[in-house]
């Protein structure tokens, strides 16, 4: 191509040998330059070294953190804050919700969420501080709805910044808690009762023994 004039330069990556017979990975700039009307080959050598074990090393950090996405037991989801459409989810949210892959991508956060003002506080706050931990409304596919903890941070895959949520569905703890604050409110509605109906008969005798007190010490004098 650089013969021919199709290209003006080539980059590639190769590996180089050093006098001691190791070897390196390059960066090759390669081009054709005129020098005393004779055509040339110029080539600049980087070594790459660092910048592949770097690489690598997110690589491996991607493939551990798709590992622990795909793997786990609690609800994972990624949601792209420009638009709050779904970027990724891993199998236990599509179980969970009841929507396949390919419906969630097409999805946006607020088909799940019943508040609209819940997402925009969210994305605002979220957008401001590492991470955030707060309470929600969502329904799934069927519509039926749940109370859910969210816990949720910016991350950066494929520079680009995402937002990475673990949900929890509290429903169930919640209606122990309201049953449980219901329950006590009862019982300090039935205890007060009680209190003013001991406390009307009391106060009737203790006026009796006053006046009969009262009488004892009159006949004396």
């Amino acid at each position: 191509p650089l013969i021919t004039g199709q290209k003006k330069k080539l980059i590639f990556e190769t590996i180089h040998r050093r006098k001691n017979l190791t070897q390196y990975p390059v960066e090759v700039h390669l081009q054709i330059i005129e020098i005393e009307q004779e055509r040339q080959f110029v080539a600049i050598v980087a070594d790459i070294t660092e910048r592949k074990i770097a690489s690598l090393a997110l690589i491996e950090s991607e493939n551990r953190f798709r590992r622990l996405f795909q793997n786990n037991a609690s609800i994972m989801y990624i949601i792209n804050p420009d638009n709050g459409q779904f970027v990724d989810m891993n199998d236990a949210c599509i179980n969970f919700y009841g929507w396949t892959r390919n419906e969630f991508s097409q999805l946006n956060i607020l088909d799940i969420n019943t508040s609209e003002d819940d997402v925009t506080r969210k994305f605002e706050l979220i957008t401001k501080n590492k991470g955030q931990v707060f309470e929600t409304k969502q329904r799934n596919k069927g519509g039926v709805v749940f109370d859910m903890e969210i816990y949720s941070c910016m991350i950066e895959i494929g520079s680009q910044n995402l937002i990475f949520e673990i949900a929890h569905n509290v429903t169930d703890r919640n209606r122990y808690f309201k049953a449980v604050e219901i329950q006590n409110k009862t019982l300090k509605d039935i205890a007060w009762v009680q209190s003013h109906v001991v406390r009307a008969p009391l106060s009737r005798l203790m006026g009796l023994v006053l006046l009969l007190k009262e009488g004892t010490e009159d006949a004396e004098m």
